[in-house]
């Protein structure tokens, strides 16, 4: 996969779940603090499951300290 598209490439400590090679990479920036992050969680879950070898998920700890200071 190509990931010069993106203005950071996935790099080895972003948390990564599914094959390298997989025909599609969602990156989320997340919270965890924000319940709706906590809710991709479980969407995430089941289009990983639709698609297992066709998805890549790259989550990137993108704390909103100013809101949440234990994020």
């Amino acid at each position: 996969m190509n990931d010069s598209r993106l203005l950071l490439p996935i790099r080895p400590f972003d948390q990564i779940h599914g094959p390298e090679d997989a025909a599609y990479t969602l990156v989320e920036y997340g919270d965890y603090e924000v319940a709706v992050c906590g809710r991709l969680y479980v969407i995430l879950g089941d289009l990983e499951r639709e698609i297992p070898s066709g998805l890549r998920v790259v989550f990137r700890h993108h704390p909103l300290s100013g809101i949440h200071p234990r994020a």
